[in-house]
């Protein structure tokens, strides 16, 4: 099932399409060229086999901030994969900000995620991603993730990784159950620091960065205490 959220500015207040059932975008707040958009579960996901997609078009000149209504739970299930797909298009002088809460895959869960992002001109981008795997007292399932940005140059930053919480010694988790991701293009931001031996950053210039945290809890993510984006 697809959600769709297109934004695009206007003279007293800006145009916004909502589309989505199983993931259910709610317009919060809106100016001429602002929008905040909540996400809200329409309800039980990810089930084994469900495919949920995030489809974002930020027209030039606006400004997205998605806000998520409480995190997600990969469940387990007999085998079946379950799918998040996420891809956006932010055009020149626009941004989009998402600082998602947590995907929280289950023992004898299987998600697969996609995320692909296009940047046009001047496109600013702030993006959280945080896998926790496990419920309480769960190792977790597995994550196959993929990820796509890239602007009118070219590839800023492709990188595919999969983890598994019941063989952490082969997927380079090494028992840490968080992997807190940011990504930022956008000359003006400071960047982000790296604050401890479980922070990797990636420096691609012009105001481009990636970095990743690996812990066992949440609110010790770097990313958690300071709120970067």
């Amino acid at each position: 099932m697809t959600t769709r959220i297109r934004v695009a500015p206007g003279e007293q207040r800006a145009s916004v399409a909502l589309e989505g059932t199983l993931l259910v975008p709610r317009l919060i707040e809106r100016g001429p060229r602002h929008v905040r958009v909540a996400l809200l579960s329409g309800g039980a996901m990810l089930l084994g086999g469900d495919s949920v997609r995030i489809d974002v078009r930020v027209d030039d000149g606006c400004d997205l901030e998605i806000i998520d209504v409480g995190g997600t739970v990969v469940y387990p299930s007999d085998g079946a994969e379950s799918e998040w797909v996420f891809s956006a298009v932010i055009g020149d002088r626009a941004s989009l900000r998402w600082d998602a809460h947590p995907m929280v895959v289950s023992d004898q869960a299987h998600v697969v995620r996609r995320s692909e992002v296009r940047l046009i001109g001047s496109a600013r981008l702030h993006l959280r991603d945080v896998i926790v795997l496990g419920r309480a007292e769960e190792l977790g399932g597995i994550v196959h993730s993929f990820l796509h940005i890239e602007d009118g140059e070219g590839a800023i930053h492709v990188e595919e990784f999969r983890v598994d919480g019941q063989r952490p010694d082969l997927t380079g988790t090494n028992g840490w159950r968080v992997v807190d991701s940011v990504q930022i293009v956008d000359p003006t931001a400071s960047g982000v620091q790296s604050t401890d031996d479980h922070t990797t950053v990636m420096d691609f210039g012009a105001g481009r960065f990636g970095a990743r945290w690996l812990g066992t809890e949440l609110h010790l993510s770097p990313f958690e205490n300071t709120r970067p984006l």
